[in-house]
């Protein structure tokens, strides 16, 4: 899938700040378009440090921009990992930690703040991939998001379908 995604940016020209930029407007529309959860409330965005965390900050600044409440969270920031309890409270939990790109498994905050989210009873929607999940063989790299939807781009991954990722994600 990483092969196809760099063939697909170098065929086309496309600038990978354009790519993201069309990526967050369309997990936007389909975010706004959804009345399954509670927009009142707030949305959590999970954001990680690759091409995943700058499409979660991108949909973060759509979804802002349209008046709903947002709060975005940064892997690598100092802020503390939200309880629970805390995400069992919000409208919507969005997955934007990693991509693709992961090859090891989840340790530390990352663990631990998936643990948090699969813990919560609040919807989740993850950004391309449910973080964790090995995009190719669908298995658990170490813990992964359990969505309530995946808003994927270009084509569904094969892990979405075998292993793990058969109860990990509901594609979009």
């Amino acid at each position: 899938m990483q092969k196809i995604d760099q063939l697909e940016i170098r065929s086309t020209g496309i600038s990978s700040e354009a790519w993201i930029e069309r990526a967050g407007r369309a997990f936007a529309a389909e975010i706004l378009q959804d009345k399954t959860w509670d927009q009142q409330k707030k949305c959590w965005i999970f954001v990680g440090p690759g091409h995943n965390g700058d499409d979660g900050r991108a949909l973060a600044a759509l979804l802002g921009a349209s008046g709903l409440k947002v709060h975005l969270w940064t892997l690598n920031s100092a802020e503390d990992i939200p309880s629970v309890a805390t995400l069992s409270s919000a409208g919507l939990l969005v997955d934007a930690l990693f991509g693709i790109g992961l090859s090891r498994p989840l340790t530390g905050r990352a663990l631990e703040v998936v643990q948090n989210i699969n813990g919560s009873c609040a919807p989740v929607t993850s950004l391309d991939i449910p973080s964790g999940l090995d995009a190719d063989r669908g298995v658990s790299l170490g813990g992964a998001v359990q969505a309530s939807t995946t808003l994927t781009v270009e084509l569904a991954k094969p892990g979405f379908f075998i292993e793990q990722g058969r109860c990990s994600c509901c594609c979009k």
